[in-house]
């Protein structure tokens, strides 16, 4: 029977996130792992909906993404709405 070499997941460049959890290298803990996605909370949705109601995508005005570390929970990257994504160092 052969051995086999343990399987390592694919990781994703910082620059090239999407808004899902996605395996990454933590360039702070070095550890691959998967990234927590935070974005606007529930109140503020309910809030722009109400305010801004007769305009079209306005829930998403002003969303800013935040990609985290699964392990150490360092900042990885952000991304406003309708702008590039940003990575942080």
């Amino acid at each position: 029977m052969e051995s086999q070499e343990p399987i390592q997941p694919t990781t994703v460049p910082l620059d090239k996130l999407r808004a899902l959890p996605q395996t990454v290298e933590c360039p702070h803990c070095h550890n691959i792992v998967k990234t927590s996605v935070q974005g606007r909370g529930k109140g503020m949705q309910r809030f722009m909906n109400v305010m801004f109601w007769p305009l079209p995508d306005r829930r998403y005005w002003w969303e800013t993404m935040t990609w985290r570390c699964g392990e150490c929970e360092a900042a990885l990257a952000t991304q406003k709405n309708g702008k590039d994504l940003k990575v942080l160092k």
